[in-house]
């Protein structure tokens, strides 16, 4: 017999979030708490684009020296600031909703002796 248990996430659980480094040499974290994420979401604020410890390139990648020199170099820190921007709009006005929005977690599934 198997047994599944399905959890779920309101966007008023989450107090924060962990932003974690994939150098393998360095695997730092930087918490950001829920109140600050407005403040790194704004178009001048660069808070995400190197890790603080080792400065290894996170939403914004490292200059191209072969590169177009007009392009734009922004990765993905545009994109990351949209999110953040929507989960802080989002449970402000997620009251006046007609219907409540929540993530499902990943879960193991237990398998139960028969």
């Amino acid at each position: 017999m198997t047994t599944q248990t399905k959890k779920f996430i309101d966007l008023n659980d989450i107090i924060g979030l962990r932003v974690r480094c994939k150098n393998v040499k360095c695997n730092a974290s930087l918490l950001l708490d829920a109140s600050k994420l407005a403040e790194i979401a704004q178009e001048n604020n660069t808070t995400l684009v190197q890790c603080p410890a080792c400065h290894s390139s996170w939403t914004v990648p490292p200059r191209d020296p072969n590169g177009y020199p007009g392009a734009s170099n922004m990765g993905y820190d545009k994109e990351v600031k949209q999110l953040l921007t929507l989960l802080t709009n989002f449970r402000s006005f997620q009251t006046k909703l007609g219907c409540e929005i929540t993530f499902e977690i990943a879960n193991d599934s237990l398998e139960l002796p028969s």
